[in-house]
């Protein structure tokens, strides 16, 4: 009997370790998602620097192939 309930721990310690997992990382996004505005200033063209930290999974779309939508962006 004392096997069937230290089985039925063990499971229990693997749930609450993967709730923790999963706020941890809904946390992460969370917390990258926050934008920190320094006070960027125009150049001295008339253009202002701005600069994003994001994911490298998502990092390829934003900047499109060969760089177009960064191209672009400069353009307009």
């Amino acid at each position: 009997m004392s096997e069937h309930n230290s089985n039925m721990d063990n499971e229990d310690n693997g749930q609450q370790n993967n709730n923790n997992n999963n706020n941890n990382n809904e946390n992460n996004m969370n917390n990258s998602s926050n934008v920190i505005n320094r006070g960027g200033n125009a150049n001295s063209h008339g253009r202002l620097e701005v600069r994003f930290l994001v994911c490298s999974r998502d990092a390829g779309a934003i900047i499109g192939k060969k760089g177009s939508n960064i191209q672009t962006l400069r353009q307009k």
